[in-house]
Order: C-alpha cells, then sequence, then structure tokens
C-alpha cells in the first residue's frame, strides 16, 4: 500500500526543531562539567568567510542572468530556431561569461563537458513542457535525446559548436 505524503506546515518544522534543540541541548554544560554557555549556533555558522550582502546578492544577480540565457536558449530550441547543440553552447557561453567560483564544476576542456550541457539542456525542455504542454512533452524529450545521440562523435564525445 502507498504511503500519502502530506507536507508538513513550515511552522510546524519549526516548533519541532526548536523543541528537539530545547530538549537536547538545554543542559550540555552540566552534562560537560563545564558551567558557561556554549556558543549559538548562529555564530558557529557565520564566520569571517561568510559571504557579505553585497556578495551574496552578486551572487544571485550572476545566477538570474545564467538562468535568463539558459531559458531563453531552451525556448528557442523548443520553437525550432536552435538545435540541441547550438542551445547548449549559449548555455555553454553563459557559464564561461558569468562563472560562479564558490561553486563546484566540471572544467571546459572535459570531454563530458558537451553531453553534461546537452542533458541539462534536455531536463529544462522537459520540465517546460511538463508545465505547459504535459501531452508532448515524453514525445519531445524522445526527439531530443535521439538528437544527441546523433551528435555523439565514434570516441562517445559530444562536440558543441564554437
Amino acid at each position: 500500500m502507498p504511503l500519502h505524503w502530506r507536507p508538513l506546515p513550515v511552522a510546524a518544522l519549526f516548533i519541532g526543531g526548536a523543541a528537539g534543540f530545547i530538549y537536547f541541548g538545554a543542559d550540555t554544560g552540566s552534562r560537560r562539567g563545564s558551567h558557561r554557555n556554549p556558543p549559538s549556533i548562529a555564530q558557529g555558522l557565520l564566520d569571517e568567510n561568510s559571504p557579505t550582502d553585497e556578495e551574496l546578492e552578486r551572487r544571485r544577480q550572476i545566477y538570474l542572468q545564467r538562468h535568463a540565457v539558459k531559458d531563453h536558449a531552451v525556448r528557442e530550441l523548443l520553437a525550432g530556431r536552435l538545435t540541441l547543440l547550438q542551445a547548449a553552447a549559449r548555455c555553454r557561453d553563459v557559464e564561461a561569461a558569468y562563472p560562479v567560483p564558490w561553486a563546484p564544476h566540471i572544467a571546459a576542456t572535459d570531454p563530458a563537458e558537451g553531453e553534461r550541457l546537452c542533458r541539462m539542456v534536455i531536463s529544462m525542455a522537459r520540465g517546460w513542457m511538463l508545465e505547459n504542454v504535459a501531452a508532448q512533452a515524453a514525445a519531445e524529450t524522445a526527439r531530443l535525446e535521439a538528437e544527441l545521440e546523433q551528435h555523439r562523435d565514434p570516441d562517445g564525445t559530444v562536440r558543441l559548436p564554437d
């Protein structure tokens, strides 16, 4: 019998988390033999390496710009104005133009980079199709997967246009 999960209200999660913190953390000083207060959670999370508000805003703007370009490339692909490889190349170009050095990434010279970008574009296209024209999503995803396979070199590598 399948379980039917229902989302918990956010407030319930916070109350449960706070209750657990109070219960498990209330008497830590006496159990350790120390009578001083332990540092707060916020003090432990923030340190001199934490990004400033300005840095966080800069990162947000970079992510928004990257997403806007990628989203536009996917829409152009679905409209038939770009091929899969062209859409993936646009995503590659925006990632190079707006790098995110604070996040892990694959080097642009990695042979799997072309396939990673194509699969990202296919995933974004599938998501858009499921949201807007769900009946056509499976067929369009299969078409894009077939296009990806057609562009695979004999050594298995997918090379994007410059």
